[in-house]
């Protein structure tokens, strides 16, 4: 590198940082918030005009993600997920990997994995059912059994046995749930920065994110209660701070706020768990939940490190290393 001429790794790595600290606030406050959709237990979208507008911003964001090998609308009994698969064919015997959003994020929130995990097997993400996205909902899901069940449909429809299931935030909890819930479909979890999975979530944490998800508050108001969680100003002018915020705007959830997993819940999870908390998140207490999960957890590997709620986001490349290390240790055809 010529003298003046600048370091285009950092450059990259503050873009990414601030891109993690606005979005990821963003897909809090609207996992957060308690916000009620239709008496169907349905979400839907506002408008069409905003569903519209969601979808402009949805396109352009996928331009700058890598081509899938493949995109499906699979049909379930709750809804059909818009799920889409990166795979070659020399790594098509491996266990998959499916990715969970956190709520208030599409698939495309993972961009930063996709080109650091397909080189080792199959990459599967999927935009969650209930939430903004690709994927339509047409029956309610309300408690853990159905989180569970909408994902196992999904894999039955893609004719997929067997997963390495990894997720942050919100989708870190729902992984975790598909692993108690389904442990025969998971070879093992990956969780990353996970709410409400070994402690709760803060109530001043809730609170300070209803602004947010009320659309008929003028925009510099929620985005105030968005820097007072995440300490950094929201970038609305990034493409995925973009889909976010118009999934929170534009479509109603409806969703039931899950309850920290019991004592005997995570003795029971019967599958290895790689997990990793952030120190300085302010929806998670780092220390007591590794504490509590190596008290509770039969089979895990976790660590408290410096970073925010978006750590996943502000560490992809190391994070990446550790999920295959841990991915390749429970896969026969990778130690084969």
């Amino acid at each position: 590198m010529s003298e003046g001429e600048p370091d285009r790794t950092n450059v990259r790595r503050r873009l990414l940082r601030r891109w993690a600290l606005t979005a990821g606030v963003l897909g809090l406050a609207a996992a957060g918030s308690p916000r009620r959709g239709s008496s169907d237990g349905i979400g839907r979208w506002r408008t069409e005009a905003g569903r519209r507008a969601y979808l402009a911003a949805y396109a352009r964001l996928l331009q700058q993600v890598p081509a899938p090998t493949r995109t499906d609308d699979v049909p379930t009994g709750y809804g059909t997920v818009c799920a889409y698969t990166w795979y070659s064919p020399e790594t098509a015997d491996r266990i998959p990997v499916l990715l969970l959003p956190g709520w208030g994020a599409p698939a495309t929130m993972w961009k930063p994995y996709l080109s650091l995990l397909p080189a080792g097997r199959p990459v599967i993400a999927v935009d969650a059912l209930g939430d903004a996205g690709l994927s339509v909902q047409t029956a309610p899901i309300i408690t853990g059994w159905e989180q569970a069940d909408w994902i196992v449909q999904t894999l039955d429809g893609l004719s997929v046995e067997k997963v390495f299931v990894v997720g942050h935030s919100f989708g870190g909890y729902t992984a975790a749930n598909l692993a108690l819930r389904a442990p025969g479909r998971v070879a093992g979890v990956g969780l990353l920065e996970p709410v409400v999975t070994f402690t709760r979530m803060p109530l001043s944490v809730i609170w300070k994110s209803i602004p947010s998800a009320l659309p008929f508050l003028p925009q510099s108001w929620r985005d105030k209660a968005l820097e007072s969680i995440g300490g950094a100003p929201v970038d609305r002018s990034d493409p995925m701070t973009a889909v976010i915020a118009a999934g929170t705007q534009h479509y109603k959830p409806v969703r039931a706020t899950p309850k920290p997993f019991s004592q005997e819940q995570l003795e029971s999870l019967q599958v290895p768990v790689w997990a990793v908390m952030a120190r300085q998140s302010t929806v998670t207490n780092a220390e007591a939940a590794v504490d509590n999960a190596r008290a509770h957890v039969p089979d895990i590997r976790i660590e408290a490190c410096e970073g925010t709620h978006s750590l996943p986001f502000e560490q992809p490349e190391r994070i990446s290393a550790c999920l295959t290390e841990f991915m390749d240790a429970h896969d026969p055809a990778a130690a084969g």
